[in-house]
């Protein structure tokens, strides 16, 4: 496979707006989604405040997109630009396999906690099965909805479409 010809200034522009949009378009999705759960009952607790509860959980997932972003993204994504388009299924994919990142690091770093403090055991039971296929589900979610995001802002109509999409870029050239 032939490798991509450099990118225009215009198109590297593109990606930094979209990388830079990921992490505040993640966080805004949990906030509103974890005010939704909470008004359909679905949480496990109740809360005095969930406006404060939901921004505090969209802030932390937010900051925790920045990192994911920065470490997986945008190496993730550079290293498929340097060998073709873009196209949105390919995001979407290396978006729900980041967006699981951080939940796989946890558990894997908790588990070797717990074996090294001779209690393996701890913390099997925490979530349970339905508790961490919810995970999984968000961890799928917001890395996907990032993708999506990026995908609309750094390759929508650009040289990096491929042609999936025939008409022009919707924010115009930055």
């Amino acid at each position: 496979m032939n490798a991509r010809p450099p990118l225009t200034r215009g198109v590297k522009r593109r990606m930094a707006a979209g990388f830079l949009a990921v992490p505040p378009a993640i966080g805004i999705v949990v906030f509103v989604g974890f005010l939704v759960l909470h008004r359909l009952g679905w949480l496990p607790y109740t809360l005095p405040d969930p406006v404060d509860a939901a921004a505090g959980v969209g802030l932390a997932v937010g900051i925790l997109a920045f990192l994911v972003t920065v470490a997986g993204a945008l190496p993730g994504v550079l290293w498929l630009a340097g060998r073709g388009p873009l196209p949105l299924r390919k995001l979407l994919l290396l978006g729900a396999a980041l967006g699981n990142a951080p939940l796989i690091l946890i558990i894997v770093g908790a588990t070797i906690v717990n074996v090294v403090a001779g209690t393996p055991e701890r913390g099997r039971e925490l979530y349970g099965v339905a508790g961490n296929v919810a995970r999984v589900a968000i961890g799928l979610g917001c890395g996907m909805v990032g993708a999506a995001v990026f995908w609309v802002i750094a390759v929508w109509g650009s040289e990096l479409d491929g042609g999936e999409v025939s008409h022009p870029a919707p924010i115009g050239h930055l």
